[in-house]
């Protein structure tokens, strides 16, 4: 009798803590884990990129939360180790829907391990963390008794795992039946047909930026952003990335300090989104429409609207409700979304999360045209792939401060 890919995968565990798994978008990754978690659901969690689907929804701290899916004490489940080592114990009063991508995905890890399975399937869920964290992680799923058995790990950012690990190549577990990718890849050299823009010089002065139960999570910031350019922002999950982003496009009001544009005064706050365009890491909560292409904004740009559903792959996929589609795909819309809305300055979180080797560079490439049209980019990511490919202006965020490297 022929084995099954599930088989293979099993086989492929024998004597391993941890079980990496290599291989592009669409390549039946995810399927093979959830089939995986399917076949004996009662001994293996499955957590996907989407780590927000992971939570309840029904607590209000990141304590509740652990408790939850442990049926006991933080301090007495099986998660209490986790929560120390992914250093989190600070943030148990916080709402989990509060905390960042990357606290997120800790607290979902912390969750997974509460349920004490015998296999945890990760897939591309690691990617959000910061290499610190990562490196945490990946200790804590080798040395704790929980996964009992297995982590299997699918990433896209294997070649920088603290720890040389041989990951099996998806290949080499035969999966009967594919189907076939669903977009093509991208073609970033679309974005030359586009119209070019006039993105303003960005000048921040003594910001101030918090929250009603964490004040001042940016303190006295103060930097210069010229247009035209590509900044990455790097900094530990936490650190203010994701709170700068919310300042510059409007979605929160600054405590005190200034924001001009092209030297004058702005209120982004008034008109969120007009000047920056903030594509978040989940892509789900900027998608709104019942089709991707009016998602892309084409009954006000039709123009605009087709460039970028050639450039992002999604020309087949146009009439697709985008919720429906595999989150590698989401979150191409997402980014194509961010882009059609017009604004000068983009800022966009984690755009590659979940997305292969192929993806990226096209995405690199992408980002560098959009600067030759005008615009001015700035990209969060903990991915040193990435931002090797990118090599923009390197900034780093810490202590509530960004500060060029």
């Amino acid at each position: 009798m022929s084995q099954t890919p599930v088989d293979m995968l099993i086989a492929a565990m024998k004597d391993r803590r941890i079980l990496p798994i290599d291989g592009p978008n669409f390549s039946g990754r995810t399927d093979l884990l959830r089939r995986f978690c399917r076949l004996k659901s009662e001994g293996r969690v499955y957590l996907g990129p989407e780590v927000y689907f992971a939570l309840s929804g029904l607590t209000t701290t990141m304590r509740q939360e652990i408790e939850l899916h442990a049926g006991s004490s933080v301090e007495t489940s099986s998660a209490a180790g986790a929560i120390e080592q992914l250093q989190i114990s600070h943030l148990l009063t916080h709402h989990p829907a509060g905390l960042s991508g990357g606290e997120q995905a800790c607290l979902t890890v912390a969750c997974g391990i509460a349920l004490r399975p015998t296999h945890l399937a990760i897939d591309c869920a690691l990617e959000q963390l910061d290499s610190e964290r990562l490196r945490a992680t990946i200790l804590l799923l080798q040395n704790h008794t929980s996964p009992s058995e297995c982590a299997i790990i699918t990433d896209n950012r294997l070649d920088e795992w603290p720890d040389a690990m041989t990951p099996v190549d998806i290949a080499a577990i035969r999966i009967s039946n594919l189907r076939p990718a669903p977009v093509p890849g991208l073609n970033p050299e679309a974005i030359l047909q586009s119209d070019p823009v006039k993105a303003p010089r960005i000048e921040v002065r003594n910001l101030s930026v918090g929250y009603r139960n964490q004040n001042e999570v940016l303190r006295d910031l103060s930097i210069s952003l010229e247009p035209g350019k590509v900044y990455t922002l790097r900094g530990r999950n936490g650190s203010g990335k994701s709170t700068f982003a919310k300042a510059l496009c409007g979605v929160l009001r600054p405590e005190s300090g200034e924001i001009l544009f092209d030297g004058l005064p702005a209120r982004p706050w008034k008109t969120p989104g007009k000047v920056v365009a903030y594509h978040l890491q989940n892509p789900d909560v900027g998608l709104f429409e019942n089709s991707v292409e009016l998602e892309l904004n084409s009954k006000k740009n039709p123009k605009r609207a087709k460039i970028l559903q050639e450039a992002f792959g999604l020309s087949a996929v146009a009439q697709a409700n985008p919720l429906s589609l595999p989150f590698p795909v989401r979150k191409r819309v997402s980014l194509a979304a961010v882009i059609a809305s017009g604004a000068p300055w983009l800022f966009l979180d984690e755009p590659t999360l979940g997305c292969d080797a192929a993806t990226i560079s096209a995405m690199a490439r992408m980002f560098q045209l959009l600067t030759e049209k005008g615009h001015g980019v700035i990209v969060v990511s903990h991915s040193q792939k990435f931002l090797n490919l990118l090599d923009g202006t390197k900034l780093m965020m810490e202590n509530g401060q960004v500060r060029l490297m």
